[in-house]
């Protein structure tokens, strides 16, 4: 077994055996702070062509066992709370620079099950993705994600008990009217159609990262092993490759369930979210921040975020933030 050559630390702890590449020591104390992002997306783009190989269960178990212990590269609680200070002041300084910024709103949403975001990244060596910090290879709650369930709570469940014009238009206004899709082929609508068009709402979302660990405490966001069990392979894959034609295949139930490891976050993960309230067409906004606080901490609790709700996974709720 020789191991791969002029690679960067991490892998440098390749091997290889045959057709395979596996992974050295996945606990030892120089991968306790290597990147997520590189490890999972792009650690293969370093190994010679002629030393590819499957990346069978055994790498992708070695792997996810480098990722727990070392909670994806977290283990570095002082970096992790210099760059949480950084993002800090960065976002500080640039609300105070935007114009018509009324309130800002930060918080810590803790999980009180596992979660799983990010399923449905594919670039990812895992089978299930895991949604990453673009630079640091942390796990994060995106921006977009927790929009959405804001958005989903509001249209289905605040307005239906408290239906009115009134509430739709503020929903308009906080969270934006999506632009609606148009079919191809199809000439766009007039440009002043604002139904067609869609506009921004005066919420700003900003990702969820992980939060500041208390002083000489482990992070605050830890991932576990943990196994899905697809029972209709072929079918899942005969539409997510959009297949047609030939036999139709059907959820029949006869084929076996195959276990799928992968990582999830683990119950009491802690990340802090904060958004920001422009002012309003009308010139309110005083309560934007608390209105839209309010529909995400109801949202987290009933409906969950994330993949897997109906199975229990990402339900939580907010806290107010460590710092």
């Amino acid at each position: 077994m020789t191991p791969v050559p002029a690679l960067p630390p991490f892998s440098q702890r390749l091997e290889r055996n045959g057709a395979n590449i596996r992974l050295i020591n996945p606990r030892a104390a120089s991968a306790r702070t290597a990147n997520g992002n590189i490890i999972f997306r792009r650690l293969a783009l370093g190994i010679p062509e002629d030393m590819l190989g499957d990346l069978n269960k055994e790498n992708i178990h070695a792997v996810q066992t480098w990722a727990v212990h070392s909670n994806l590269g977290q283990n570095d609680s002082g970096a992790l709370s210099a760059a949480s200070a950084r993002r800090a002041r960065a976002a500080a300084a640039h609300l105070a620079e935007l114009p018509g910024i009324q309130e800002s709103t930060v918080a810590d949403i803790v999980f009180e099950t596992g979660a799983i975001i990010g399923t449905g990244d594919v670039s990812s060596i895992l089978d299930a993705g895991m949604t990453l910090h673009g630079t640091f290879g942390w796990p994060i709650v995106p921006a977009s994600t927790i929009k959405g369930l804001v958005r989903h709570w509001a249209v289905d469940h605040w307005l239906k008990e408290n239906p009115g014009k009134q509430n739709e238009a503020l929903i308009d206004d906080l969270l934006g009217v999506p632009t609606r899709a148009r079919p191809h082929g199809v000439d766009p609508v007039e440009p002043d159609s604002a139904q067609s068009e869609g506009r921004l709402g005066t919420i700003t979302f900003f990702d969820a990262v992980p939060a500041v660990p208390e002083a000489g405490g482990s992070p605050a966001v830890k991932v576990v092993e943990d196994v899905l069990t697809p029972h209709y392979q072929k079918y899942y894959a005969a539409h997510s490759l959009g297949l047609e034609g030939g036999p139709t295949v059907f959820p029949s139930g006869v084929e076996p369930p195959i276990p799928v490891a992968t990582l999830v976050l683990k119950p009491g993960a802690r990340f802090t979210v904060s958004f920001v309230a422009r002012k309003r067409a009308d010139g309110e906004s005083q309560h934007d921040t608390s209105i839209v606080r309010d529909w995400l901490e109801k949202a987290l609790y009933e409906l969950g975020i994330g993949a897997k709700t109906a199975a229990g996974y990402g339900y939580g709720r907010l806290e107010a933030a460590r710092s």
